[in-house]
């Protein structure tokens, strides 16, 4: 009987050990937050069909859940769900596969911006633009795009801003003061396409981890 007892408290620390090992194993592409005694994870969500690498922290004050609702993958803290940006993380989309990606956001995205002001959203969907984002990039061949103003309408936009803060003028998916942009991985689909909002610092997914899968 002591001898079986002994063995079974030897699997449950080996399989134990083993588990250990392989969250040890999984690298980010940048360190975790080493003051909450957080380490990476794997999340894969079939539906929308994207896998990453989230933080899994063991203070509570950083504790996140990932969830789907309305097709965006959303972070959320069970102990206080008060967060400073946004719960929202990433969305999928779909095109066509011979659809370019600039082509599928200006049709979905930019035709269609919605501004309480009419004239004003004409002038929008005429102005904005969808442009490489500047100053940050992806590993991978990965493609990051915005959508931004030009023209008469940008120098308009920036006039507002200097007086209070706001977005940019071109839509909920367009350029905002916190970083977001359209990720698009032409070496691993032709058909999707993600929006990302990033936010002002380092958030809890890892950035480059983004997967598609089908």
């Amino acid at each position: 009987m002591k001898s079986n007892l002994l063995i079974l408290l030897i699997l449950f620390f080996c399989i134990n050990f083993l588990n250990i090992s392989h969250a040890e194993d999984i690298k980010g592409s940048r360190p975790p937050y080493q003051n909450w005694d957080c380490a990476w994870k794997q999340h894969e969500f079939k539906d929308p069909g994207v896998r990453l690498l989230f933080q899994k922290c063991s203070s509570p004050k950083m504790y996140y859940e990932l969830s789907v609702k309305d097709g965006w993958i959303e972070q959320h803290r069970p102990s206080d769900d008060v967060i400073f940006g946004s719960h929202r993380i990433l969305r999928m989309f779909s095109k066509p596969a011979g659809q370019s990606i600039e082509d599928a956001i200006k049709i979905n995205f930019i035709d269609k911006i919605k501004l309480q002001n009419k004239s004003e959203e004409l002038q929008a969907r005429k102005s904005c633009k969808v442009v490489k984002t500047t100053g940050f990039s992806l590993q991978g061949g990965k493609i990051t795009l915005t959508i931004k103003p030009t023209g008469n309408y940008e120098k308009a936009i920036m006039k507002k801003l200097a007086k209070s803060p706001g977005d940019f003028g071109c839509g909920e998916y367009g350029q905002r003061q916190g970083l977001t942009y359209f990720e698009y991985h032409p070496l691993e689909s032709k058909t999707k396409y993600a929006f990302v909002i990033y936010g002002f610092d380092e958030p809890l997914f890892d950035e480059n981890s983004i997967e598609f899968i089908e």
